[in-house]
């Protein structure tokens, strides 16, 4: 979630059909309550407001995150999900894609492969 919350922010601009997707993905998630996912959809957007937007900022954080994933099959459904999720507006801005590079190489995928 903070890494889709993460490429929504890049562009600073937050695209409807951005959130659209993102309240999708919450919907695969079963809560105790509305309340619940209100709480952990609030706390990804905290998480992502404190980390900052320097270069350094995202790949600290997106380094951190990175050990969430421990397989190549997840980081890589992880990362296919995020470029989808920003392609959704039909435009990638330059922020965007360096966000992209920046998560392929932590995660430690190589371009346009399955793995």
């Amino acid at each position: 979630m903070d890494l889709l919350v993460l490429g929504m922010y890049q562009d600073g601009n937050l695209a409807s059909v951005e959130d659209k997707r993102i309240g999708e993905l919450l919907d695969t998630i079963e809560f105790p309550s509305d309340d619940a996912r209100d709480r952990f959809a609030d706390a990804s957007f905290t998480r992502i407001r404190q980390c900052g937007s320097s270069p350094e900022a995202v790949r600290s954080f997106v380094s951190r995150i990175a050990k969430n994933f421990d397989t190549p099959d997840l980081r890589r459904r992880a990362f296919n999900l995020l470029e989808s999720l920003l392609q959704s507006d039909n435009s990638v801005a330059e922020q965007e894609k360096r966000l992209l590079d920046v998560v392929r190489e932590e995660f430690k995928l190589r371009p346009g492969s399955g793995r």
